[in-house]
């Protein structure tokens, strides 16, 4: 990393890191050492500072000044030569640029502020008084050139903004556009003064009250952009680098943009750069940039013509991994690089039969100073804690669209370990063990005393107060699911929790072991701190340098063998040069040279399997079916096969690779089929399987259930859209109501509409498929002067008279028989049968869709006598039936044929004739078979399963009472 602080008269002033002190590179490419106070290496944050806060400022000269020690000293740049020199009595230093220093006198809040230069001599020249508004103090100096100083003050009334102070007259000259506003960077050039704060605002030098100018730099600048302008026509701003994993030679640095100050769209002027950018006094830009990620050069832009010319080269130093993570599959690290800020990356770990394969660098964000990590969270997030004052924020960095937070009431917060959604700190002020969820906005994490404590999946481990006794309590429940006694003679000072295996530790030099929860047995294993994987546990032995692995997968710890060298550090390197993915997965270290290394195990590793999942259980209206489920270790494929729960027909198949680096497994449905037809609503069931990325052991499968309540209405179903046909009963008080199907071949809760009276007396009611296109089931009705109405109910709602409807016509009376076998057409749609009183003739009204019929058509005759139902599908070849009873009370089934048209009638059987109402519900049993209610003279309701090949099974009382309705359909 390179930062220029400033650019003067001949030369450019900057840092480089890997060198002390700061360099002073002339115009005509002549460097040398500048030996300054307080001028120490480039740390990871400098440029960020050096963004909103100059330290530096040649303000158009070959002229510093600098503050350390209690003394100021000023530094000619072009010789080297310095000297320390001071201020008139009783004036203070406040700020400075080039030969200048801004001077205060007085007491706080009754301060005068000043201007002094410094000539070379021993003590600054106070020249002018500062007019700055009363009770006005300024804090610091934001930009410069040779004629004006911008700076930052505050108001008397606490407001901040920006004012620039003439170095000739102390004139000072507010910019009310600033005032309290968030500025973080200040561009002063010939003619303009322009600011960063969520986008550019700039105002006429010569004006600097008017109104600002803004230049929108969204949506194309996701990160907080950093200018700088060359001439007078352009602004330069940065924005975040290339995010493309597969291009890792185009990451280094940012874009640079050139943007016309009046406006236009961006152009590219070099695709790499650094982040600080410095003005020259001739209107030129100096900027560390290449023309491509192995070209860094000092370079100055040209105000008008926006050529580059080399100043000065820049050294390459390879770039330091300050820390590793690596989880199911994602690796996370924190790595300096040219930018302002260390940077965090992710990369893909893939796991297949032959071996490993690294993916490039994925871009998540900067690093903040204050911020700690990253760590792999297993299900593809890189995970961050922010300390703030008396509270520490955890959280997945820079991920808007999938928020992962929560917050402790702690002031610092250690990670102590984290599987997926669920993350344990310990914090401190107060001394509390915090569990949080990170699958959402967690409110109120889990808080108790500080201890031993691991996170598998859902399960919590922790010690007890008891020697050698672990409990696992499950997250979402917040049950103890398991107590285990490992025998060791200490309470547990650390844990790890990999599947069956629980690492536990009685400290750095104490006895260690795992205990094995399939077997039961503990493991005795190596002592010192130590990482596990998937049955295997990894140690550094600091004083040979070398990372050590021993397996216990077969219940012994007798294998350790070296896997890498890793030098001996003061600092704690476990989880930060070093680590291990235990999810199935390698170990991972950094060596000197800042190399990343992946080791596989070796070691068998346990089938794979879902450890913790978020599967929906319904399909709604607008909500489709989400399922996520965080795997064991990384899986190469998956499907997901939906049918439905009665018939076990398949009605969705879906296939994929997992993302979040092959750990986590996640789709949805939105309750369609591959033809994009709505599905009928109702049950079904689940089944996902996933293949293990590496060919080790079978695949996983697991299944559940979920209801469709947002697709296509089943026949008959209006009340709680869950595939169960429903009843619809008429009261003489003129009520109505829907009794739900139960799934179970009865009816229950009722819907009740009222005031069908008066002229809307009802004398049939045929329930029919959705005319409305609401995918609710609606309902045919004849009041008593024979028209003929196709009500369309609210779904789920109950049928009123007032309930909207579509007149089908008038004349209706003439029928004394009116039902819906369902589709007799084979085109999809509910027809509707009508018995002619007069005559006894059967005629067909087909459908058309929208309560439109075509023109009746006769389909038989010699009806008159027969009590007829409607009732779907019977026979399971998805074409509507005729159930009718003759006067003998022998029940008949007339198939449909798909052409308009019945079948022969076949026999179902006798003695049907204590019963005077017969209703095809559809399916109440739940089997997915039509199902048949019958009333007998008495009022008892009775169940009849339909068996789906035209017949019954032996029937079920539902109840009595039934007799107050005077129509049943």
């Amino acid at each position: 990393m390179t930062i220029p602080y400033g650019a003067g008269a001949s030369g450019v002033l900057y840092r480089q890191e890997g060198h002390d002190g700061l360099l002073w590179t002339s115009w005509d490419g002549v460097t040398r050492d500048i030996d300054v106070p307080d001028a120490s290496p480039v740390t990871t944050h400098a440029a960020a500072y050096a963004l909103t806060n100059p330290k530096w400022l040649p303000a158009g000269s070959d002229t510093i000044i600098t503050y350390a020690g209690g003394e100021l000293r000023g530094t000619d740049l072009g010789s080297g030569a310095t000297s320390v020199f001071a201020l008139p009595a009783g004036h203070v230093a406040v700020t400075w640029a080039g030969r200048h220093v801004v001077t205060r006198t007085g007491t706080a809040g009754d301060y005068t502020f000043h201007l002094a230069e410094w000539d070379g001599g021993e003590t600054a020249t106070v020249h002018a008084t500062i007019d700055l508004p009363v009770g006005a103090e300024i804090s610091a100096a934001a930009a410069a050139d040779d004629a004006t100083l911008v700076v930052r003050y505050r108001r008397s009334d606490g407001v901040n903004g920006l004012g620039l102070i003439d170095f000739e007259t102390g004139k000072f000259t507010d910019v009310p556009a600033t005032a309290g506003t968030t500025v973080k960077q200040v561009v002063l050039t010939a003619d303009r003064l322009a600011w960063l704060g969520g986008d550019v605002s700039w105002v006429p030098r010569s004006n600097p009250t008017a109104e600002p100018t803004v230049i929108d730099l969204k949506p194309e600048y996701r990160e907080l952009p950093v200018i700088g302008a060359a001439g007078s026509t352009l602004l330069v701003a940065w924005y975040a680098p290339n995010n493309d994993p597969g291009d890792s030679a185009d990451q280094s640095g940012m874009r640079l943009h050139a943007i016309p100050f009046t406006g236009g769209d961006p152009v590219t002027l070099v695709r790499h750069a650094s982040s600080v950018v410095a003005g020259a006094a001739d209107g030129s830009l100096v900027v560390v940039a290449g023309t491509d990620s192995g070209q860094w050069a000092l370079r100055k832009i040209d105000p008008e013509a926006l050529t580059m010319s080399v100043v000065a080269p820049v050294t390459p130093v390879v770039a330091r991994v300050a820390r590793l993570s690596l989880a199911n599959g994602v690796m996370a690290t924190n790595e300096t690089d040219s930018m302002f800020l260390p940077s965090i990356f992710g990369r893909t770990v893939t796991t297949t039969a032959g071996g490993l394969a690294v993916g490039g660098p994925l871009y998540k964000g900067w690093a903040d100073s204050h911020s700690g990590g990253p760590w792999s969270s297993g299900d593809g997030h890189a995970i961050a804690t922010d300390s703030w004052g008396d509270e520490t924020d955890v959280g997945a960095l820079y991920e808007v669209d999938d928020p992962r937070w929560f917050r402790m009431n702690s002031g610092k917060g250690s990670l102590i370990d984290l599987t997926g959604r669920y993350v344990i700190l310990n914090g401190t002020n107060p001394d509390l063990q915090y569990v949080g969820d990170l699958g959402g906005y967690d409110t109120h994490p889990l808080s108790r005393p500080i201890r031993a404590a691991s996170v598998w999946g859902t399960k919590l481990w922790s010690a007890t107060t008891t020697a050698g006794v672990l409990t696992a309590q499950d997250l979402k429940t917040l049950k103890i699911t398991t107590t285990i006694k490992t025998g060791a003679p200490c309470v547990a000072k650390e844990l790890q929790a990999v599947g069956r295996w629980i690492y536990w530790s009685c400290g750095p030099t104490g006895q260690a072991g795992v205990w094995d929860l399939t077997t039961g047995k503990n493991i005795d294993v190596p002592r010192g701190e130590a990482l596990i994987g998937d049955g295997y546990l990894v140690q550094h032995d600091k004083a040979a340098g070398k990372l050590k692995l021993t397996g216990f997968r077969d219940g012994t710890a007798n294998d350790t063998h070296d896997i890498g060298d890793l030098p001996s550090s003061a600092v704690n390197q476990r989880g930060v040069t070093w680590t291990v993915d235990k999810f199935g997965g390698p170990v991972a270290y950094i060596e000197a040279d800042q190399h990343m290394h992946l080791v596989p195990s070796g070691v068998a590793k346990q089938p794979v399997a879902p450890i913790e999942s978020e599967v929906g259980a319904t399909v709604g209206w607008a909500n489709p079916w989400k399922a996520r489920w965080l795997m064991s270790r990384p899986v190469a494929s998956w499907q997901i096969v939906i049918r439905n729960k009665a018939t076990g027909t398949v009605v969705h198949t879906e296939a994929g690779s997992p993302n979040a680096g092959g750990g986590t497994v996640s789709t949805t449905w939105n309750g369609r089929n591959e033809k994009g037809g709505y599905v009928p609503n109702g049950a079904y069931t689940w089944t996902m399987t996933a293949k293990p990325a590496d060919g080790q052991g079978p695949d996983a499968i697991t299944s559940g259930t979920l209801k469709l309540t947002g697709g296509a209405a089943v026949p008959r179903d209006f009340v709680r859209r869950d595939g169960f046909g429903d009843l619809l009963g008429f009261t003489s008080a003129g009520d109505s109501h829907f009794r739900a199907g139960t799934g179970t071949g009865r009816v229950d809760a009722t819907e009740v509409g009222v005031d069908w009276i008066g002229a809307n007396t009802v004398t049939a009611a045929v329930p029919f498929d959705d005319v409305s296109g609401d995918r609710c089931n609606d309902v045919l009705v004849r009041v008593w002067t024979g028209e003929l109405r196709a009500y369309k109910p609210t779904c789920g709602g109950a049928l009123y008279s007032t309930t909207a409807y579509t007149r089908v016509g008038g004349g209706w009376n003439v029928y004394d028989a009116l039902t819906s076998p369902g589709d007799l057409t084979g085109d999809g749609r509910a027809d509707l049968l009508a018995r002619e009183k007069s005559t006894g003739y059967l005629y067909l009204y087909e459908s058309k869709g929208a309560g439109v019929f075509k023109s009746r058509v006769k389909i038989g005759t010699g009806w008159k006598g027969y009590l007829l139902a409607g009732a779907g599908d019977l026979n399971g070849d998805g074409k509507g039936d005729l159930l009718a009873r003759d006067t003998a009370g022998v029940l008949w089934r007339y198939a449909g044929t798909g052409k308009g048209t019945l079948a022969t009638r076949v026999k179902v059987g006798g003695g049907w004739q204590i019963y005077n109402s017969l209703v095809g519900v559809g399916d109440v049993s739940g089997d997915g078979k039509a199902d048949l209610l019958a009333r007998d003279t008495s009022g008892v309701l009775w169940s009849y399963r339909g068996d789906g090949k035209g017949l019954f099974a032996t029937r079920v009382r539902v109840g009595g009472g039934w007799q107050m309705y005077k129509i049943l359909s």
